[in-house]
């Protein structure tokens, strides 16, 4: 095995092996590039999902309801061997969604660790492009605005950024789910 002396020399050996000649490179700009997120919706509005996050569509499942607990807190769902919270945030907030159909709802698995959580949400997850952000955020509930950011348009909805550790971090605090 060849040992190297310094960074310089090691970084020589990488540009050998690769067959890229040392120094600067350059790299094309695509232009017209837009940045692309999921979003999904929850009780019609319409949520950025966080960058770096796992999370997973939960199309087959049982929520086993939790007596004696607040209605939007539905109950626990077994996660592969994990008891997880089921959240229904639009019945939470107070949002009355008329076009969201009860039993065409999925659940979607936010973080695979000790704090994941399960949310209902409107449809499957969808491709939004992030172009410039809008000035004026939507009529969201007032529990929502320390929790949203950056405002999105596209597919003639508004997208936004939304805290979502942060939200039920608060939730809890002031329901004594800690």
């Amino acid at each position: 095995m060849k040992q190297f002396q310094d960074s310089n020399e090691l970084s020589g050996a990488w540009h050998e092996a690769l067959d890229v000649s040392p120094g600067l490179t350059t790299l094309e700009v695509d232009e017209d590039y837009v940045p692309q997120r999921y979003g999904i919706k929850i009780s019609g509005m319409g949520f950025l999902l966080p960058e770096g996050k796992l999370s997973e569509v939960v199309i087959d499942y049982v929520i086993h309801p939790i007596p004696n607990t607040q209605k939007w807190f539905l109950g626990m769902i077994n996660m592969r061997g994990n008891l997880v919270p089921v959240f229904d945030i639009g019945m939470l907030l107070k949002v009355d969604d008329k076009n969201a159909i009860a039993g065409d709802r999925k659940l979607l698995l936010l973080d695979s660790s000790e704090k994941a959580v399960c949310i209902l949400i409107d449809d499957l997850p969808t491709t939004i492009s992030l172009d410039l952000p809008e000035r004026e955020p939507p009529n969201f509930p007032d529990m929502l605005a320390e929790f949203t950011g950056d405002v999105f348009r596209d597919h003639d909805q508004a997208w936004c950024e939304f805290d979502i550790e942060g939200f039920f971090t608060r939730v809890g605090a002031t329901t004594g789910f800690e």
